[in-house]
């Protein structure tokens, strides 16, 4: 019942806005261009303009896709259950690439990635930063798009109200996981769920911090470590430019997926990709976005519970020196007020 009575209002009020937002582009577009011409800016307002009005479009057009699928598959019918799966996970590839598309043609933003080709073979389980909204679409476009891989992805509950999201992704090997949920257990064992019956095709991805990191996540974080964990606020203190991982989530993952190898993405470009303000301003705009994996094979992880958390501690803290190594000072000094 609270799927059909979020989707009852989710999906409506998409088209709505969409089509509303699409009548006004013209006369948007006309005061961008006379707005960015005055500051004498790269077209930054055109660029927003053009880059929402495709995602709004990429929008309707998943859902309308999603029902002529569920139509032309049987599914309505509880048919051709396995052709529905495949036709919907085809449908959220191209949704998904279609977004940095988008990034890349109307910003002019470069993804440079390195190292992705320790994803395969599968199983293996991904552990990412976690930064902006543009990130959640990683797996997407690098496991699914390039490698052709099936991406098990962990995501937040919140996410279901975007009704692509919940459409789609629902019928796909997904998770979504409530944060700061009184059903701590119960969550875990979604995401241990998640894990069964990998196969070589396969790769879980999950962020490990929660929550996407800024500057004010990472204090409330110190504060509440040193009210309730102090034992964990020095190693925490390590950390500058990601979150401590949540060992919840991690160490379950970890024990389900006892004998798979393990692959870290750290990436830094689109921290500022996240409130409309920065679109707006501009922060996507030829900007270089750097996107890195390394693999630990499954014999260097160790068995034990505290030796895990130090072994993660460490990884985690390399792909916070990996980030301090590379990410450009605008986005730093525009962090510290976020």
């Amino acid at each position: 019942m609270r799927k059909l009575s979020r989707r009852s209002l989710s999906v409506p009020v998409t088209f709505v806005i969409t089509f509303i937002y699409l009548a006004l582009l013209p006369v948007l577009c006309l005061y961008g261009l006379i707005a960015d011409t005055i500051r004498r800016r790269p077209q930054l307002l055109i660029r927003f303009h053009a880059s929402m009005s495709s995602i709004m479009s990429a929008h309707v057009i998943g859902l309308v896709a999603l029902f002529g699928i569920w139509i032309g598959s049987g599914r309505f019918l509880n048919l051709n259950h396995d052709t529905f799966q495949r036709w919907s996970f085809r449908l959220e590839q191209w949704w998904g690439d279609l977004i940095f598309r988008i990034a890349e043609f109307c910003y002019g933003a470069e993804f440079i990635v390195l190292g992705d080709e320790c994803l395969e073979p599968g199983p293996v389980v991904v552990f990412a930063r976690h930064t902006s909204v543009l990130d959640t679409m990683l797996p997407l476009r690098l496991i699914e798009n390039w490698h052709g891989m099936v991406a098990r992805i962990v995501k937040k509950h919140v996410l279901l109200w975007d009704p692509c999201v919940d459409s789609i992704s629902q019928r796909l090997p997904r998770t979504f996981v409530r944060r700061g949920a009184s059903d701590h257990e119960r969550q875990l064992d979604m995401v241990r769920q998640l894990s069964g019956g990998m196969g070589t095709n396969d790769a879980l991805w999950m962020y490990p911090e929660g929550t996407r990191f800024t500057a004010k996540k990472r204090q409330r974080v110190m504060d509440s470590l040193a009210q309730r964990h102090p034992d964990a606020l020095e190693r925490a203190q390590q950390f500058e430019y990601v979150l401590p991982p949540r060992p919840g989530g991690t160490l379950a993952l970890l024990e389900q997926c006892e004998g798979m190898d393990i692959v870290f993405c750290a990436h830094t470009g689109m921290e500022l990709a996240n409130r409309l303000e920065n679109f707006k301003s501009g922060s996507l705009y030829k900007r270089k976005v750097h996107i890195e994996f390394w693999r630990v094979p499954a014999v260097e992880i160790p068995k034990g519970r505290e030796e895990r958390i130090a072994w993660m501690h460490e990884q985690w803290l390399r792909v916070d020196r990996w980030v301090a190594q590379r990410q450009d000072p605008d986005i730093t000094e525009a962090l510290k007020h976020q």
